[in-house]
């Protein structure tokens, strides 16, 4: 009785108009099944085949002579009964009153068909074929439901024909399901028997009888951190309505439990704890109990009630259920005219007598139930009668009868537009805070006005103006996720089986202009959801014709800052650097963080601001491995990604195929990048150069390796294997790439017996090809060692070990998505016949040197060494000595040498074999500067890579902020270390007398300086600045520590007038606080010098040069990784009001006489 479109409109005419067309519309969707499996149609783009030469109608079916071709003893159709205008939101220009299908028996038996899973009232008829005028078997309204079933003996070979009428003017999907053997119609559900599947079913998409509907209710749920669903089938063994468990990782759901040996019920799913409370919906409805099982990871018959509770709903469409704060059970169903409650109490055995929460709706109406936090239980409905949807609330555990009055949700924003504002689609999501979301349909049904939209209720009862979604689409339902402050709708894109969509809106600011998201692109309707809010992830079903296809949804804030995964590659030993993947769409700064190490290996994240890492492999390991990590901007944090890490068997290689094996199919790639190669035709083991090889025999012989990231390398590379040919034919020995359809690399061998090395043949013939001189061998017993290269800018071809040829190469080297074919090219023509072994592959040109050591060792080629990056600090005027590193993947004594001089300063290399140097600075020079560095090893050099030198002041200060600038949002920090400070908020620049200072508004203003190494002292500090009041009030100059959260060091102004000094304030309160004597001013043009010292022992506090108190202090000083702040406090809390220059920070205590000093050398603006 369900609609697809759901609201009780009319076609533009009262009776069927025929219009005869050439060719058939493609508006429906045919299965053929056999026993035990399902067949998908497609709605789209499939037409079930009518007899031959019948006039297609504007609906595809209608009449007798089109009937839709069936067959086989199980299987499914769905069918629109309307033409393919009606896809929405208008309204068809033809609605017909019947379908017909044509099925022949396979064999004689028992047969049923059932209309279980339409989206209208229906009957059904079957008549035979040979005698259209009489019928076999008839039903209208199956039990308590609006759609029908039949069963009959059916006789083999017999052609029948199945009508399934409609109520006539309402469109809708018609769906036939048939199966044998036919269930009893009115046949109580056998309950929770905990039957296991007699041989379990694995699937990605789940074989359904009928669809996922209906809309308000709820088919997923999850607990014990798996997701789970309530689904029908009679593709199990046995058939029926089962408790399906989904396998997160690899995408399947596996029948686990049978709860209903019925297939025509619809599940509506309320889960409490370790149980879940299914309602199975249809011609007899029933409530089963069940409860986790956690040896078995499944469930089994609740204990407290192991036998369903049958319960009558008579002429209802959907029914669904909640459970209140007491623990009472509520169901609500439809009649034809009302909206019905009933409820249980536990543990649920019977239910009440209906309780009639709306009168005066039309027979299309549905209502739902919900539990509301705050002890009360909500019913919303629509009534298509009035055009308004309805909402009334009753007190948990108070009369039964007693609910209050409707609230008419929305009813301002009601249109006076078609069918009113109310449809029967609705689902509904409840926040903790009690605030209520719904998804509906509206029955407008007019170009340009809403069809999908939000109704929300918040807790006090009052409802916000409709919220437009979309102007399409149908079956909708509502999800959220508190933790993210994220909703999302999820709904049909048309009328007909289509894509589902989604889109997502924050909470607190709802939204749905953007595009709409395909979420599952294909033949889809009736999505479901889970009940609860499911926070990191939600899951959603939907209904093809045959199956149910999944959605795994993130709950990711679209504000907020997205991790995005990448891939790394190093060799063996050599550890890597790279830099995280991450953005946020609103900008501000970011901050890298790993959640998971690597399962091999460590990493490091060695600049958490711009996710600059650093990854050192395990001893000898070789492979891939991965680490997760996050990204947060401002408090929010991003979706977790992996970074993955290839460590290969030596820098550059992409793979390298020993084959060595000496049975079976496949061949192992040692590289590290784990590409099996796959051997199929004549190709066989034999013995090879060292171990085992391959040989093909010149037809259907080859070794496949599937495309990967690793097999494109389009700037440079190496190709290169062992060959021992059996023929002088034209024949690849390695080929990724087609001759006259897709450019890429080959090594192969000419008519005219000699090897060659080509690229991009596609798109330049032979212009890059490079032959060698030499003719092969061709007795099936010597073997030869080909390698070809390509440097970016010269391609070589070299045999056994000797350069042969060169001519100059591409600009690059084109990428494909082909395999990587040994002994083909990858369609299979011009086969090689002859033996192959140790085939490699790398992403840069080998030299002469190393092609020549490959081919003499019959090993990985000498290699270059690799110079890794280094930094040293030191004080001005003070030299230090550093040891410069790298290593030779290949051995051998190294020799480090220096490429370019630091900029400042001087750098000399004391020992070249342990790469130890020293680096004496520039007189007077503070800052940080670089030179670059390279490593020698076997007559081969390794990249260039770079010393950092940081050289800070002498006296120890870790910050010097001026305040100088005048202009722009960033404060310098002129004591070398580089720690930039960034104004926010009510900041201002003061400048008096050629100098400057910035001002603070005593609210939002604030410098902060973000967490450095140099920022935390923790032995000894000095903090030292210029400041001029505007007000007394607690408030904050210089601060590095959280109120009673971090302790840390904080220079401050209290509330009685007086500057202070205090050390870990979150541990020991004001143990560690020195208060000046002094009365600051406030008057907003006095400056005054406050410095606070602390020597390992005392804490002092100067105000203008002169110590005014001193306590006892603490240990050690706190630190933490919050960030330094001129003005305020994390969290924005106690701000300045008023300017502050020359700010200071030292990791020891100045004396009195320096403390004199400093304020004569500093002075603030006049």
């Amino acid at each position: 009785m369900a609609r697809s479109d759901g609201s009780h409109r009319r076609p533009a005419t009262a009776r069927r108009s025929v219009v005869r067309i050439t060719a058939p519309l493609l508006v429906g969707a045919l299965v053929l099944a056999t026993a035990g499996s399902v067949v998908s149609g497609d709605l789209r783009a499939a037409s079930a085949a009518g007899p031959g030469n019948v006039p297609v109608t504007t609906v595809q079916g209608d009449t007798r002579a089109e009937g839709r071709e069936i067959g086989g003893l199980v299987g499914q159709d769905v069918a629109p009964n309307f033409s393919a205008d009606g896809a929405g939101p208008e309204t068809p220009t033809t609605v017909a009153t019947s379908l017909w299908w044509r099925w022949t028996a396979p064999e004689s038996g028992r047969i049923s068909f059932s209309t279980s899973g339409s989206e209208l009232d229906t009957t059904v008829a079957v008549r035979r074929a040979a005698a259209p005028t009489t019928v076999v078997a008839s039903n209208d309204d199956d039990g308590d439901v609006a759609t029908s079933q039949v069963a009959f003996d059916a006789v083999a070979g017999e052609e029948y024909l199945v009508e399934v009428g409609t109520k006539a003017g309402e469109p809708g999907l018609v769906t036939l399901a048939w199966q044998t053997p036919a269930p009893a119609a009115d046949a109580a559900p056998n309950g929770p028997s905990a039957l296991t599947a007699e041989t379990a079913l694995t699937t990605t998409a789940v074989p359904l009888s009928g669809n996922t509907g209906e809309k308000p209710q709820s088919k997923l749920w999850f607990a014990h951190d798996t997701w789970w669903a309530a689904l029908a089938s009679t593709s199990t063994s046995p058939a029926g309505t089962w408790v399906w468990r989904y396998d997160l990782t690899a995408g399947t759901w596996t029948n686990v439990v049978r709860i209903s040996d019925r297939t025509d019920v619809r599940a509506d799913v309320k889960v409490v704890g370790d149980v879940a409370h299914v309602l199975l919906h249809g011609p007899t409805t029933s409530l089963v109990s069940l409860e986790y099982v956690a040896s078995s990871n499944a469930y089994q018959p609740w204990s407290q009630r192991t036998t369903a509770t049958t319960v009558s709903l008579p002429g209802s469409e959907t029914g669904t259920i909640d459970i209140d704060s007491t623990g009472r059970l509520w169901l609500v169903a439809d009649t034809s005219t009302s909206i019905q409650a009933r409820y249980s109490d536990a543990p649920y055995t019977t239910f009440s007598a209906p309780v009639t929460v709306a009168s005066g709706v039309l027979d299309d109406d549905i209502g739902m139930v919900t539990a509301l936090p705050g002890g009360k239980i909500g019913v919303l409905w629509s009534n298509q009668n009035t055009k308004r949807f309805g909402f009334r609330t009753h007190v948990d555990g108070t009369n039964p009868q007693t609910w209050t009055a409707d609230e008419k949700p929305a009813q301002s924003s009601a249109l006076n537009l078609g069918d009113g504002m109310a449809d029967d689609h609705m689902n509904v999501a409840v926040a903790s805070d009690g605030t209520l979301y719904a998804a509906v349909k509206t029955s407008y049904d007019s170009p340009g006005s809403t069809v999908i939209a939000l109704l929300v209720r918040r807790a006090g009862g009052t409802w916000d103006p409709l919220y437009e979604v979309d102007r399409l689409g149908t079956r909708p339902i509502v999800e959220i996720d508190e933790a993210t402050g994220l909703l999302r709708v999820v709904y049909t894109h048309s009328e007909v089986l289509d894509d589902i969509l989604e889109k997502v809106t924050p909470l607190d600011a709802i939204s749905f202009s953007q595009n709409a998201t395909t979420v599952l692109d294909g033949t889809y309707n009736n999505v479901t959801g889970a009940k609860q809010n499911v926070p990191g992830a939600t899951l959603v079903m939907a209904a093809s014709s045959s199956t149910a296809g999944t959605a795994r949804l993130p709950w990711i804030d679209p504000r907020g800052p997205v991790a995005t995964a990448g891939l790394t590659a190093t060799s063996v030993g050599v550890a890597v650097t790279g830099t995280l993947k991450g953005a946020s769409p609103v900008g501000g700064a970011l901050t890298f963080e790993v959640v998971a190490a690597p399962a091999s290996g460590t990493v490091v994240v060695t600049n958490p601001a711009t996710g600059a890492f650093t990854y050192t492999p395990a001893t000898g390991y070789v492979g891939t491995t991965t680490f997760t990590f996050r990204v947060k901007a401002g408090s929010t944090w991003s979706n977790v990604a992996t970074q993955t890490v290839r460590v290969t068997s030596a820098p550059g290689v992409r793979g390298t195929w020993e084959l060595d094996e000496g049975s079976g199919t496949t061949s192992a790639d040692s590289s590290g990048w784990a590409q099996t190669g796959t051997l199929s035709g004549g190709a066989t083991w034999v013995d090879g150069t060292d171990g085992k090889a391959v040989r093909l025999d010149g037809n259907a012989g080859k070794v496949s390796v599937p495309d990967s990231e690793a097999l494109d390398v389009s700037s440079a590379l190496t190709v290169s294997a062992w060959v021992r040919p059996e023929r002088q034919a034209t024949q690849y020995v390695v080929k990724k790439a087609v001759s006259g359809s897709s450019d890429g690399y080959e090594l192969g061998i000419s008519s005219a017996g000699k090897p060659f090395l080509r690229v991009n043949q596609k798109t330049s013939g032979d212009t890059f090809r490079v032959n060698a001189t030499s003719v092969l061998p061709t007795n099936g017993s010597t073997w030869v060692h080909l390698a070809g290269t390509f440097d970016g800018q010269r391609l070589r071809i070299y045999v056994d070990g000797v350069e042969q040829g060169s001519i100059a190469g591409p600009a690059s080297v084109g990428v494909n998505t082909l395999p990587l074919t040994i002994g083909a090219q990858p369609d299979g023509l011009y086969p090689f016949q002859g033996a192959v072994d140790s085939v490699r592959l790398l992403d840069r040109a080998l030299t002469a040197a190393e092609v020549a050591s490959l081919h003499e060792s019959v090993e990985q080629p000498a290699l270059p060494p690799v110079a890794q990056d280094v930094s040293a600090s030191t004080t001005a005027g003070a030299a230090v000595s550093g040891t410069l590193a790298g290593t030779s993947p290949s051995g051998g004594a190294l020799t480090f040498e220096v490429v370019a001089a630091p900029a400042s300063g001087t750098v000399v290399v004391t020992n070249p074999a342990t790469g130890a140097f020293t680096y004496t600075p520039a007189a007077g020079y503070v800052g940080t500067t670089t030179f670059t560095f390279r490593v020698g090893a076997n007559g081969l050099w390794s990249s260039v890579a770079t010393a950092r030198v940081q050289v800070t002041p002498a006296d120890g200060l870790r910050g010097a902020w001026d305040l100088e600038e005048g202009t722009g949002l960033a404060a310098a920090d002129t004591s070398g270390w580089g720690n930039v400070g960034a104004l926010s908020g009510g900041t201002t620049w003061v400048t008096t007398g050629g100098r400057s200072a910035v001002r603070f508004d005593g609210a939002t203003g604030k410098v902060s300086i973000p967490d450095a190494d140099a920022l935390d002292v923790s032995s000894a500090l000095t903090v030292a600045a210029w400041v001029r009041p505007e007000q007394v009030a607690t408030q904050y100059v210089v601060k590095k520590a959280s109120p009673s959260a971090t302790d840390g060091f904080e220079l401050g102004l209290s509330s009685a007038g007086k500057a202070f000094l205090r050390l870990n304030q979150a541990t020991a309160g004001d143990t560690y606080r020195v208060n000046a004597t002094s009365t600051y001013p406030s008057n907003g043009t006095t400056w005054v010098h406050l410095v606070g010292t602390y020597d390992g022992q005392r804490m002092r506090l100067y105000v203008d040069g002169v110590e005014q108190g001193s306590a006892a202090g603490p240990g050690t000083v706190g630190v933490n990784t919050l960030p330094l702040l001129l003005g305020g406090q994390p969290g924005g809390t106690l701000p300045l009001k008023g300017a502050v220059d020359g700010v200071r920070l030292y990791d020891r205590a100045l004396s009195a006489a320096e403390v004199v000093t400093l304020r004569t050398q500093t002075p603030p603006p006049a």
